[in-house]
């Protein structure tokens, strides 16, 4: 990765051609789905062991969902181009795509 989301163009050690691949939204629906199974479950537990007020519960969740999406993003988005790359896709696979370059 180079800054936050943005892919290299050239692997850094190995000099392979990244800059091609196209995750797409595929890494932040996986970021979403990942932080929603970690916060929503604490949510359910201090719900049965607190019962706090809603608007504080709303407010912490609503801040653990954005702290946990701002750190797993880069990595799952990096996790998801890896695994496109070692399965040799660019994300341009669908039939009738006109930026397809294979």
């Amino acid at each position: 990765m180079e800054g936050y989301l943005r892919i290299r163009q050239v692997c850094s050690h190995c000099g392979q051609s990244l800059g091609h691949i196209r995750a797409d939204d595929g890494p932040a629906y996986f970021t979403m789905l990942i932080a929603g199974h970690v916060v929503v479950p604490l949510a359910l537990l201090a719900e049965q062991l607190w019962h706090p007020p809603l608007v504080p519960m709303m407010a912490v969740g609503g801040v653990g969902m954005a702290v946990l999406i701002w750190r797993l993003l880069p990595r799952v988005k990096g996790g998801v181009l890896a695994w496109m790359w070692v399965l040799g896709l660019d994300g341009a696979e669908v039939q009738g795509d006109p930026e397809h370059h294979g």
